[in-house]
């Protein structure tokens, strides 16, 4: 079985995107198993005044985004196999952290949109991971 990870944040195009990418992968026979992974970002913001709001008080509270179901619906309509994880960090090392206890084969993240001349760029996250990370990526 070739198992991916796949980092799915609030954007229904790269959602559709990476899905899209997926689903045009050959298989040569083989299953595919996909991990759908959302973190909710950590921060930790205070005031002039004192106040102070972590993520890790928030995280329980936070509710995935809806582009999380989309996935879902269209690997099913692919009857590709898949299962969902929410994790709470910072987003390249959760999802790399994410491909190790997954043991997965590849990674898939979708790049911002970007200008032409931006695409050449890719975000923060894209970035981190494909620094960082000891598995292909295909970023879409």
């Amino acid at each position: 079985m070739y198992k991916i990870l796949a980092a799915i944040d609030e954007s229904e195009q790269r959602t559709r995107n990476s899905i899209s990418a997926i689903q045009s992968l050959p298989r040569d026979g083989e299953s595919i198993h996909v991990s759908l992974i959302n973190i909710f970002e950590e921060f930790d913001i205070s005031d002039d005044s004192g106040g102070r709001v972590k993520s890790a008080d928030l995280v329980d509270k936070y509710d995935p985004p809806e582009t999380m179901e989309l996935a879902e619906k269209l690997l099913n309509e692919s009857n590709i196999s898949h299962s969902s994880t929410l994790r709470h960090g910072k987003p390249a090392a959760k999802i790399i952290e994410a491909a190790g206890d997954e043991e997965v084969d590849m990674i898939v993240v979708a790049s911002g949109d970007q200008s032409p001349v931006g695409k050449v760029l890719f975000g923060s996250v894209t970035q981190g991971v494909l620094i960082d990370s000891d598995w292909p990526v295909l970023v879409v």
